[in-house]
């Protein structure tokens, strides 16, 4: 049989390929497994340590003991320090405290792999991605519907821990809209309130609010302005939408209306201190 030289080989190299990303999606898959087995771990352990606390009243020397305990047995595994131990313990916390509202939550999810319904929903999902980037998630989000917001953007796009961290410090969720609460409608008033007050001239028409939501829930939205004096209106919105040609410039910026507000309120205040 005469040598070949495979390197040349179109053939080999395209087999070659396709057997490298066999194996790479095989390498995933198991790192995946593997990942999604830490976090019911992690979370059965979070559960145990919040249940004895709470139970035994043995307090914070829990975790300090069954983090040497651990480790001794484990050395292996870099998960068992205290200081991890204590963000287990608030992982398991965050998500905990808002379990029954989960499962609907991660049914609004997009990008989201099916789960065993018949398991924890909660590991099985934040198992997707990885540790640290579920510790970075629950320490910077107020809420489980904002935290369940990164876990499903990280899984779609594959952010790592840093692409996540600047998503949170800048505040994607809050900038792709939230669902209508009717806490907003008394905030927006408010805002009316202190813009009349404060930037309004005698011969302007009283300000109108529009509050900007994602898929309001029409009966909560009517509701909640029913009995409202001020002028409000609550609108659907897509982030791709361009103001209209014709606004264009007959709108302030953001800018100019933030150097306005300060510039009213320097002056109102000077005025007081007379």
């Amino acid at each position: 049989m005469t040598d070949i030289d495979l390197n040349r080989t179109e053939h080999y190299q395209s087999w070659l390929a396709g057997l490298k990303d066999r194996i790479r999606v095989s390498q995933l898959k198991a790192a995946v497994r593997v990942n999604t087995e830490l976090m019911l771990v992690y979370w059965q352990l979070g559960k145990g340590i919040v249940e004895k606390q709470q139970e035994a009243g043995w307090g914070d020397a829990l975790i300090e003991q069954l983090s040497r305990d651990l480790s001794a047995a484990f050395p292996e595994m870099k998960g068992f320090s205290r200081t991890n131990l204590f963000y287990i313990r608030k992982w398991y916390l965050f998500y905990s405290r808002e379990r029954e509202s989960v499962p609907q939550l991660v049914g609004q999810l997009s990008h989201v792999p099916p789960l065993n319904s018949e398991q924890e929903l909660v590991p099985q999902l934040v198992g997707l991605i990885p540790w640290g980037h579920n510790r970075e998630i629950v320490t910077k989000c107020s809420d489980v519907r904002e935290a369940l917001f990164y876990v499903s953007e990280t899984i779609r796009h594959g952010w790592s821990r840093a692409v996540l961290q600047h998503q949170l410090e800048s505040g994607l969720y809050r900038r792709q809209g939230t669902e209508f609460q009717p806490e907003y409608a008394g905030k927006l008033s408010f805002y009316l309130n202190a813009v009349d007050a404060q930037l309004r001239h005698p011969d302007d028409n009283p300000s109108i609010g529009i509050l900007l939501c994602k898929t309001p829930n029409k009966v909560v939205v009517e509701y909640s302005l029913k009995n409202a004096a001020a002028p409000l209106g609550v609108a659907e919105y897509r982030l791709t939408h361009a103001v209209p040609e014709e606004l264009k410039g007959e709108l302030p910026t953001i800018e100019e209306l933030e150097e306005e507000l300060d510039r009213r309120l320097q002056s109102s205040g000077g005025r007081q201190k007379k």
